[in-house]
């Protein structure tokens, strides 16, 4: 049981770290990453979440996506089309703002 327990308390310990280190990366490369890029995309989704609780969502940087984006990010009133170089510009403002 003890044993049990030690594994248990070892394995949280080393997502922890994982995890905390990730971000990190995340955090210094947000700032050298191409607005509209596949990378920026996953940035953005990591932050925003555009999936259900399933794991379901659309692909990453389509019409879809954007929306979904939009919705969360700014509740509809970011007063730009959704993906356009000045809404990437804005997202990223504002995602890093929350930090």
């Amino acid at each position: 049981m003890l044993r049990d327990y030690c594994l248990g308390v070892v394995i949280l310990a080393f997502c922890t770290a994982c995890s905390t280190s990730d971000a990190n990366v995340t955090d210094k490369r947000s700032s050298t990453l191409v607005e509209g890029s596949e990378a920026w995309f996953v940035w953005v989704d990591r932050q925003v979440v555009s999936a259900d609780t399933m794991g379901h969502g659309p692909d990453l940087g389509s019409a879809e996506w954007c929306g979904v984006i939009e919705a969360k990010l700014f509740n509809r009133a970011s007063g730009l089309e959704p993906c356009s170089t000045a809404w990437n510009s804005k997202a990223t403002q504002k995602l890093q703002a929350k930090k």
